[in-house]
């Protein structure tokens, strides 16, 4: 796993935005997950194209550099999942996933939380470049 995750000042709360890189102009999950983890590929896939963002998330966990974890720890990439919705992202830091909604922009929510938020199935994920 990387070094411990350091979470910028501003990025709870910072705006959503549809492939959104920049804490300033706004975050997607993904965007979320390149802040924290700036060690991963970006695939930049639009959440707006469902798509597009399926073959980038197959295409990427294809990748040999991800490694399933058998659960929890920090600094970990999230995957959360349902059968309704496209693939979501985040990071876990310290029991909590940090993520991006349209509705809330960046928040940070306790892993068993996510259910509720309409993602029963996470994942963890390490990147070994």
């Amino acid at each position: 796993m990387t070094a411990a995750i350091v979470i910028p000042r501003g990025l709870i709360g910072a705006r959503w935005a549809a492939c959104g890189r920049d804490l300033r102009t706004g975050l997607d999950c993904w965007g979320v997950v390149r802040v924290l983890r700036p060690d991963v590929p970006d695939y930049a896939a639009s959440p707006d194209d469902a798509l597009r963002l399926a073959r980038a998330v197959a295409a990427g966990l294809r990748d040999g550099r991800w490694e399933r974890l058998s659960g929890p720890q920090d600094g970990a990439v999230v995957r959360m999942a349902s059968a309704s919705r496209a693939a979501h992202f985040g990071v876990q830091v310290r029991a909590r996933v940090i993520h991006a909604t349209r509705e809330d922009g960046v928040r940070a929510d306790p892993a068993r939380d996510l259910a509720a938020l309409g993602y029963p199935d996470l994942s963890w994920w390490d990147f070994r470049p």
